[in-house]
């Protein structure tokens, strides 16, 4: 019976790892299409969260706009009231 030799080892371990290397291109273009398709969902994520916060902003300006006028329009109505009281008090 013949024993296994070092350099049988090594051979058998190279032939394996040849084996597994001729199987890495198919293996990797896996990873990069997954990875592609990573990429293009968190594109699609991005571009919605994006169009999100426009939306957002959008509506906080028009609200800021809105607060603005109501606060003008509070002012007005104060001043109109103050001088309807000063005319009824002096008259």
């Amino acid at each position: 019976m013949a024993c296994p030799t070092d350099s049988g080892l090594e051979a058998e371990h190279d032939r394996a790892n040849i084996t597994k290397t001729s199987t890495l291109p198919s293996d990797s273009t896996l990873w990069v299409t997954s990875l592609a398709a990573d990429e293009g969902s968190m594109q699609q994520k991005l571009d919605e969260l994006m169009a999100l916060c426009t939306s957002l902003q959008r509506q906080q300006s028009e609200m800021a706009s809105k607060f603005a006028a109501q606060d003008l329009e509070i002012s007005q109505l104060k001043a109109r009231v103050k001088l309807l009281e000063d005319r009824e008090g002096g008259g």
